[in-house]
């Protein structure tokens, strides 16, 4: 996320600054970084600043669609050919496009069930509803037909039953209002998306549940901003209300979009957009997916 690195906190860590390409720790005079190779401005570390934690960055979302069919492929690939392998990785494959689809927490994409999406005679559901497992808010999302027909047959491929989830998985969670359901915890999802990405090449520690989360608001922005700026004020909008942010130049930063970008649509000095950056990031922080 270029540009979006700065602002001011607690001591710095002597002579480490982060990379505005990939977000790597570097030394704070170097001019090329040593992870992505991208050069990078020199700057000073004072008393007074700091970059972002490494332990406290934000995910990244998927910005293209080659991205996104890297990601598919890498999912959709089995480690054996084992049948239990397969089911693995339809199962991958499937969440991960329902979390780009749908745009929901690691939390509640894995526990969705069939009937979340079908009748019990199994006609699709127009709409899918969620409680949402930490704000117990209620979402209704639209059901396009090419994700339910998507679910209709991941659900025949692994003879999943109505009541059944989706994120079906051979151990049983240990904690939470799920103990004792063999489905994934939203710690392993996470970690299944971050593993994948560094078989990719990319830098682990930027990608998971809330990289998808991401990938869906990023892309329902863009694909508005292309119709017309009326079209990507109104998404933006949608966006700031569905995800209960403070204000829409919060929702901008958290999916990811430029600071560039975000002070002109916002008309936000530096100074407030780095209050804003980190508003985004404190969300975000806060927003972890546990063993729920």
């Amino acid at each position: 996320m270029p540009g979006v690195l700065q602002f001011k906190v607690a001591a710095p860590e002597i002579g480490l600054v982060q990379c505005p390409s990939c977000h790597g720790e570097i030394d704070a005079d170097a001019r090329f970084c040593k992870h992505c190779g991208n050069r990078v401005q020199v700057v000073k570390a004072t008393k007074k600043q700091q970059y972002a934690p490494k332990k406290k960055h934000t995910k990244k979302p998927l910005r293209t669609q080659d991205e996104i069919a890297a990601m598919q492929k890498v999912l959709a690939t089995p480690t054996s050919n084992k049948e239990s392998k397969m089911a693995i990785a339809r199962r991958n494959f499937t969440l991960f496009n329902l979390g780009i689809s749908i745009g929901l927490r690691s939390s509640d994409i894995t526990t969705l069930k069939v009937s979340h999406f079908f009748t019990e005679e199994m006609r699709a559901r127009p709409q899918l509803h969620v409680i949402e497992l930490k704000t117990g808010k209620e979402q209704n999302i639209d059901i396009d037909q090419k994700v339910a027909d998507m679910v209709r047959e991941y659900v025949s491929e692994l003879g999943l039953e109505y009541d059944d989830y989706l994120a079906v998985s051979q151990r049983e969670r240990d904690v939470g209002d799920y103990a004792g359901a063999k489905i994934l915890t939203p710690h392993s999802w996470n970690r299944i998306i971050a593993t994948a990405a560094e078989s990719l090449g990319w830098n682990k520690e930027f990608y998971g549940g809330h990289s998808l989360r991401k990938t869906f608001a990023y892309n329902f922005y863009r694909n508005a901003m292309e119709v017309g700026k009326e079209h990507g004020y109104r998404a933006l909008a949608m966006l700031c209300r569905r995800f209960n942010h403070a204000s829409e130049a919060v929702t901008l930063c958290y999916i990811g979009i430029e600071q560039d970008e975000v002070m002109k649509v916002c008309k936000l000095t530096t100074d407030q957009y780095n209050l804003v950056y980190e508003q985004a990031l404190a969300f975000e922080i806060g927003d972890k997916d546990e063993d729920v």
